[in-house]
């Protein structure tokens, strides 16, 4: 015959239940609210960011959002010059994209022969040398050859790349164009590589999901790269 389980054990399991129920509360309201880890798909913003890498995102820093909505909680940060966000993309399919800051509301920003003028003023930027790079379309892992620019805008210094060869330039001039009130304009550091404002235009403020900070797993062409790991967003 077989036996009802006791109160104290009911109670246990009531207990334990409670608490996994609790904590998957809490993992559920930090990843919408706070911390959120995204994986990058392309390589727009080689070589800061990677095809592989993982990194956390603060939902936090500009205002927590109502989850699946524009509408924030409450007022945050502005993000800044130079910041590398994540965003609804304002474009159908409205996917999730990554990039980084170069024009605030109220700048005028322009782009000449690959060289980026913000307010008349061209970004200061020196020559690295050229570079090898992993990147990937429909067929596969492929090597990208591209010039190396050391550039710096707001507090943040980082590598942008300008491609050699039959497509380099194809995204190397932008009229002058105004950021509207509440927008950002947001450009990829892979240059020749990167669906950005320069095609689809500025990016609601409302459309930011959070700023990136740091990398905590990649998983690239040759597998895990430890080196990459903990590096913070430049």
């Amino acid at each position: 015959m077989s036996r009802l389980p006791s109160s104290r054990a009911r109670a246990a399991w009531r207990d334990s239940l409670q608490s996994v129920a609790l904590a998957i509360l809490v993992a559920l309201s930090l990843r919408a609210f706070v911390f959120e880890a995204f994986k990058i798909p392309s390589g727009s913003m080689i070589p800061s960011l990677q095809i592989g890498d993982q990194i956390w995102v603060n939902k936090l820093i500009f205002g927590p959002r109502i989850p699946f909505t524009t509408v924030r909680l409450i007022a945050g940060a502005t993000p800044q010059h130079g910041d590398v966000i994540v965003f609804v993309c304002p474009e159908p399919p409205n996917e999730d994209y990554i990039k980084r800051v170069i024009g605030l509301p109220g700048d005028k920003v322009q782009l000449i022969d690959n060289v980026v003028y913000l307010n008349d003023q061209p970004l200061p930027r020196r020559p690295l040398g050229a570079g090898s790079f992993a990147n990937r379309d429909t067929d596969g892992w492929l090597k990208v050859s591209a010039a190396q620019f050391e550039e710096r805008l707001g507090a943040h210094t980082y590598t942008v790349l300008q491609e050699q060869g039959a497509t380099a330039g194809r995204h190397g001039t932008m009229p002058p164009f105004k950021v509207p009130a509440d927008h950002l304009v947001v450009m990829g550091d892979n240059r020749d590589h990167s669906h950005d404002s320069r095609v689809w235009g500025a990016v609601p403020m409302r459309h930011v999901i959070g700023r990136s900070t740091f990398i905590w797993w990649s998983w690239g062409e040759h597998g895990l790269d430890v080196r990459r790991l903990g590096h913070w967003v430049p």
